[in-house]
């Protein structure tokens, strides 16, 4: 066709410019029909000698969407003219638009032409693609009234898109269609089936298919195996897995780094290190060299138990054996260093993954974002949110959900939902996590009037118990007889009315076996409820939290709340409290005097005075001057008329907890110097403290607050007389056991006889002041 001159010029032969002259004038004489012509199928008939695929998909890039489809619908019916050239072509066109292909296809009907199944293949992936999956149902559903009848090729697409809505139930009603239609399955079908299956957590199904597929005369290869045993791994059935893999090694099938690597996975998720580790020494022995991948799973698995020594160590190994860390592993690493709060750390990592050349992804993003939140370092957080976009990263609702939630820790509900009013400009859905976030914060800042505005809007209107029963019973009769279309309308209707008569059920079983400390049996459920597509409720969350709390299980439970803000659904009131009461005692007060001073910044509102006393505050707290910040907050909070105990009662505990008694203290005689009344929960706190550093003076000073108040405090009251005996301040001691007296402490019975000795005390030492009956005292 080329040939070289003797000059090393290039000219075409005679041979191939009559080709093209003949391909370029057989394109314009389509073209000419497709614009001239209203049915084009008899002159494109007489034509077709000269039509090739190449002039088919030149045509279709030239022509408008009806013409263009029209006569893509004849091409397809000839073997000859078919290519994936002209299947991208009109799928480049249709997704922009997919809607007028329907008058075509009318058209064609009426007329009495055949519409073969690759008019609705193209028509349905134009759907998907332009994000209209409840078209491409419809599409598929529509086949029989053009008698058309699906292919193979069909069924998959329609299959993969049904398990990307995470329907699970029509999938399985479109392959028992597909089989009672006499339409064959492929190995992709069964491939995709299986693989769907496992990811919903439905293993079971997925093995029932993986055996049907010997029955129809379809072997396994190692795609198949890994599959399966990446489902089973993921189903927790880790000895399973490992079963499987010798089956398929008798089978003649090597398993691959991908089913290598599902297995030790599976052992890390489960905790089980030991034998991850043995496997990995095994995989070794057998001539196979861990990858990053392998390593990045017993390095998160290490994480996960706590050995961050080892993680480290391990990374060392990595670098040492001449590998190059990938994405996923510098993820891994910034996530864990983020969770640690080593977020100086984390961004190191991040910058030198940057400079390697990778490109990071939400997942780091989200690491990053969600650690500066937990550090306190909200700002940052939130300037590194709005840079996404400029750093190549399209934010979903996580991030967004992430900077909400730690806003409303810091009880900044007008900067959190500024945020949320931006997420929306932005074009995105909030979650369900979003919502309950926020209801929990403007419930925490009592604004319950606008908390119950936005309940209203996240529930919806919620068909009753009754009527949700004869929704699935409608449904699954839909399944039965197939009819796709209306089946998946339903869910579709029933998703976004919100019905949550499941979510119900699932939520009073947790709570049953929660209140009957089987947890793990609840988390199990919890998750059973998340399989079967739906999602958890703010109920349910609070549920299973509260649940984990009650035995313990603290990092579980922030698992849980973690994923709460993944899936959408936000925190309630008791939560929100439980969280900052968390932060102090993991000895993060500043991290929660900071949140309350952002939140405080972005109230609505606020006088030009009361804003100069926060911008006062602020700079009081960057100079570390505590005894300044809680006067200008004490302030401000006059001015606004919201004086109370909170959250100045939760620091002052925090402080003690992290052993910072002086600004316990000043909180303390700052709080009653403005007639603020203290807990008797955070006297015994400060007391029982200052006793066990010997600032007695001080305990002293809390203990005659406790008399004012009325707050019968017998054993830490005890344990300063007995500091005071110890130091050998008697009259101290005795001054205070007459105080407490006075005040009702029943002092004869209380005290012991050995501590009336040493001060010298008789058996009616104190009657002549307290003729009254004794009080019993509470502790």
């Amino acid at each position: 066709m080329l040939r070289i001159s003797p000059r090393f010029g290039i000219r075409i032969s005679s041979r191939f410019r009559l080709t093209f002259h003949s391909a370029a004038a057989a394109a314009a004489k389509v073209h000419h029909i497709l614009l001239s012509v209203p049915h084009i199928e008899p002159p494109l008939d007489a034509l077709s000698p000269l039509i090739s695929s190449h002039v088919v998909t030149s045509v279709l890039l030239r022509s408008d969407i009806a013409p263009a489809f029209r006569f893509y619908i004849w091409s397809s019916h000839r073997p000859s003219l078919r290519s994936l050239a002209s299947r991208h072509a009109i799928l480049s066109l249709l997704r922009r638009a997919p809607d007028p292909a329907w008058s075509v296809l009318e058209d064609l009907r009426r007329q009495g032409l055949p519409i073969g199944p690759r008019a609705f293949d193209v028509l349905i992936a134009a759907y998907v693609a332009s994000g209209r999956p409840d078209r491409a149902i419809e599409s598929f559903d529509r086949m029989p009234e053009f008698d058309s009848r699906p292919n193979a090729f069909t069924y998959n697409t329609v299959l993969h898109l049904l398990f990307e809505e995470k329907m699970a139930l029509l999938a399985l009603a479109v392959y028992n269609r597909m089989i009672r239609s006499d339409c064959r399955p492929d190995r992709s079908t069964f491939h995709m089936l299986i693989d769907g299956l496992c990811k919903l957590g439905k293993t079971e199904d997925a093995v029932a298919l993986f055996d049907e597929m010997f029955e129809r005369g379809f072997t396994p290869n190692s795609v198949t195996y890994t599959i399966v045993v990446s489902g089973l791994c993921r189903a927790e059935k880790i000895d399973e897995a490992r079963s499987l893999v010798e089956v398929m090694r008798s089978n003649g099938c090597e398993p691959d780094s991908v089913t290598r690597n599902a297995l030790l996975n599976g052992y890390c998720r489960l905790g089980r290190l030991d034998e991850a580790f043995e496997l990995a020494r095994t995989f070794k022995q057998e001539g196979f060299r861990l990858g990053l991948f392998d390593y990045s799973c017993l390095i998160d698995g290490l994480f996960e138990r706590g050995c961050f020594r080892e993680a480290v160590w391990l990374y060392g190994t990595v670098l040492e054996e001449g590998l190059v860390p990938n994405l996923v592993l510098y993820s891994v690493l910034i996530n864990w260093f983020s969770k640690a709060g080593r977020i100086e750390e984390a961004f190191g990592l991040f910058n030198e993954m940057v400079r390697r050349g990778l490109v990071p992804d939400k997942f780091c993003y989200n690491a990053l974002i969600e650690g500066l939140c937990q550090v306190g370092s909200l700002d940052r957080a939130y300037k590194l949110l709005r840079e996404l976009p400029d750093r190549g990263v399209v934010p979903d609702v996580r991030p967004y959900n992430i900077v909400i939630n730690g806003l409303c820790k810091a009880q900044l509900i007008e900067k959190a939902l500024k945020l949320f009013e931006e997420l929306q400009i932005k074009g995105l859905s909030p979650s369900a996590v979003t919502y309950a976030t926020l209801i929990d914060g403007l419930c925490k800042a009592g604004m319950s009037v606008d908390a119950e505005i936005l309940y209203r809007k996240l529930e919806g209107n919620n068909p009753s118990p009754s009527n949700g029963d004869s929704h699935v019973r409608q449904l699954e009769r839909l399944c039965d007889s197939g009819a796709i279309g209306e089946a998946y309308k339903l869910l579709r209707d029933l998703d976004h009315s919100g019905v949550t008569l499941n979510i119900r059920i699932y939520t009073i079983l947790i709570n049953g076996l929660c209140k009957a400390k089987k947890v793990d049996d609840a988390l199990k459920l919890f998750e059973e409820l998340r399989i079967r597509g739906h999602s958890p409720n703010l109920v349910t969350y609070g549920t299973i939290i509260d649940g984990l709390q009650s035995v313990n299980r603290f990092e579980e439970a922030l698992l849980v709340f973690e994923q709460m803000l993944s899936g959408g659904c936000s925190l309630d009131l008791p939560i929100y409290i439980t969280v900052m009461k968390i932060l102090c005692r993991m000895r993060r007060v500043s991290q929660a005097i900071t949140l309350w001073l952002d939140y405080l910044s972005q109230m609505n509102g606020l006088s030009d005075e009361e804003v100069r006393v926060l911008e006062s505050v602020k700079k009081d707290f960057e100079f570390g001057s505590m005894e300044d910040v809680i006067a200008g907050l004490l302030v401000l909070d006059c001015k606004r008329g919201a004086v109370n105990c909170l959250p100045y009662t939760v620091w002052l505990i925090g402080f003690i907890q992290d052993e910072r008694l002086e600004e316990a203290l000043v909180i303390f005689y700052k709080l009653t110097e403005r007639g603020i009344s203290v807990t008797s929960a955070c006297c015994v706190w400060l007391i029982s403290n200052l006793c066990r550093e010997w600032k007695l003076d001080s305990a002293k000073d809390v203990m005659l607050y406790t008399l004012e108040k009325g707050f019968l405090l017998w054993q830490v009251g005890n344990n300063l007389i007995i500091r005071l005996c110890q130091e050998k301040r008697r009259n101290d001691a005795s001054d205070l056991l007459q105080r407490m007296s006075v005040a009702g402490y029943d002092v004869n019975g209380y005290l012991f006889e050995a501590r009336k000795a040493i001060l010298g005390l008789d058996e009616d030492h104190f009657l002549e002041d307290n003729e009254a009956q004794p009080i019993s005292c509470e502790a």
